[in-house]
């Protein structure tokens, strides 16, 4: 938990919030473990309740939930008071359902691509993609050359088609093309070099 309190980082007079949450806070702030669970049973409903309300899937709802006062706990004495608390949190929980929801997107991507080339040694053959995979696959496309990740992510993840893509890119069709499959060759070829290294059962 962080401590020490940082005079910028204490919401202000001028906070939006009344003093008993201008109060938790500089408790939560302070290193109170006390505080820091009064903050997760006051705001957990609410969090919980609009994570839900956008869609998310509740087997994800958990992990989602949790994340959101990860992020909380890392960064709540960055939180300057300029806006309420609540304000504040609402964007945390939009940034990680975002986040879900391009993880579910990249999942869905993903089953595709390996069901038209089911190549990679790490992906299994039928049933759906382990969290495994879909975090090395996170990986592979981030390491992907920009060039190759931009089209990958657009295509793939957005759902534009080529012709949009191109445009964006001002670049010919045929050149969006080859990009693409160059970047399921390199995320196929980073599966299954990750598979290949772990020892089969």
């Amino acid at each position: 938990m962080p401590h020490g309190s940082n005079p910028e980082s204490v919401p202000n007079t001028r906070s939006p919030d009344g003093a008993s949450t201008q109060l938790l806070l500089r408790r939560c702030i302070d290193g109170s473990p006390k505080a820091w669970r009064e903050l997760h049973r006051t705001y957990y409903p609410l969090v919980h309740r609009f994570a839900l309300g956008m869609g998310v899937d509740r087997d994800a709802l958990p992990d989602v939930v949790q994340e959101v006062f990860i992020q909380v706990f890392r960064y709540l004495n960055r939180f300057k008071g300029d806006a309420a608390f609540k304000t504040w949190l609402y964007r945390i929980c939009l940034s990680q359902v975002g986040r879900i929801r391009r993880r579910q997107r990249l999942r869905a991507a993903l089953e595709l691509v390996f069901r038209l080339n089911p190549s990679a040694a790490a992906v299994p053959a039928g049933g759906p993609l382990s969290e495994a995979v879909v975090r090395e696959a996170e990986q592979a496309v981030a390491r992907l050359k920009p060039q190759l990740r931009e089209v990958f992510v657009m295509f793939e993840i957005e759902g534009l088609d080529g012709a949009e893509i191109a445009t964006i890119l001002k670049c010919p069709a045929g050149t969006v093309r080859r990009r693409l499959f160059q970047a399921r060759r390199q995320i196929e070829g980073a599966l299954t070099s990750e598979g290949a290294s772990e020892p089969r059962p």
